[in-house]
């Protein structure tokens, strides 16, 4: 997910987000840094092809918060890209 201001990833915790989709919560396992200070990662258990919400709270470097609201469409293939 990206932002347009850098985000305190101090203040990032998996519990600030909740994710759903038409056939109920999708589980968040870990969230973390992206490779820019404007974005974050998000591990989940195995998703559907389905529609999904993603919702959340971030504070910005001042510590101001950012409430968020974002659809996406789920994928069922598989993350590739080697470490």
């Amino acid at each position: 997910m990206h932002f347009s201001e850098e985000i305190d990833t101090t203040k990032v915790f998996s519990e600030n987000f909740s994710i759903v989709g038409d056939s109920g919560i999708l589980k968040i396992i870990a969230v973390y840094p992206g490779n820019f200070p404007q974005e974050l990662f998000f591990t989940t258990e195995k998703m559907g092809e389905l529609n999904y919400e993603i919702t959340g709270k971030v504070l910005d470097k001042s510590g101001q918060e950012g409430f968020f609201k974002k659809r996406f469409n789920g994928s069922t293939k598989p993350y590739t890209i080697t470490p």
